[in-house]
């Protein structure tokens, strides 16, 4: 018996049967191109670790694990601990990540629910602009221009009505964690 065949189609051809059973070879082969690319990732952050872990591991030794969980920074007695930096970046990236999410998504349903085109595409390119300013150069005017002005306006009017809260009640500063949490506030926006 005679099977009619569509113009073009070869049941000859590489990849004819999985196709015939409803199997395309573009589909088989992104799979696998997708698996392997998971794997590789998947890799390469095992192997960052280990090179981690291993550059690491001379510190360790000299000074103990007591080194995450200790306060004292005494190069004099050689004792080092990285409690207070660790503390420092775990609190200033919580804050800006409380700040940056909701304003994110505000950001983003204004520019495609609400604002017309004329209006959202410079504001669209002004936020993906944010992404193009390295941290170092967003950290030195946080610490140069915005941290004074956290520290002489921002830091007084909060702690008039938010001095109870330990985060506005110390002294103000333009290098303190307030500065510091909305310098990555911004850093965290366009992401």
């Amino acid at each position: 018996p005679e099977t009619v065949t569509s113009v073009g189609y070869d049941p000859a051809a590489p990849g004819a049967e999985l196709e015939r059973r409803g199997i395309r070879l573009g589909d088989v082969l992104f799979q696998g191109i997708a698996i392997a690319a998971s794997v590789a990732a998947t890799a390469l952050l095992g192997l960052i670790a280990f090179q981690v872990f291993s550059d690491a591991w001379p510190a360790i030794e000299q000074f103990g694990l007591s080194f995450v969980w200790t306060e004292a920074w005494d190069p004099v007695k050689d004792t080092y601990g990285a409690l207070t930096f660790v503390y420092g970046t775990v609190v200033t990236s919580i804050i800006a990540l409380l700040l940056a999410t909701p304003l994110s998504i505000a950001i983003a349903l204004f520019l495609t629910e609400i604002a017309p085109r004329r209006v959202a595409a410079p504001i669209a390119t002004l936020v993906e602009l944010l992404a193009a300013v390295p941290s170092v150069v967003l950290g030195l005017w946080g610490i140069l221009v915005f941290g004074p002005w956290v520290r002489d306006t921002l830091e007084p009017w909060l702690q008039s009505f938010l001095g109870w809260c330990p985060l506005f009640s110390g002294e103000p500063s333009q290098a303190g964690m307030l500065p510091a949490a909305l310098v990555l506030t911004i850093m965290i926006i366009p992401i």
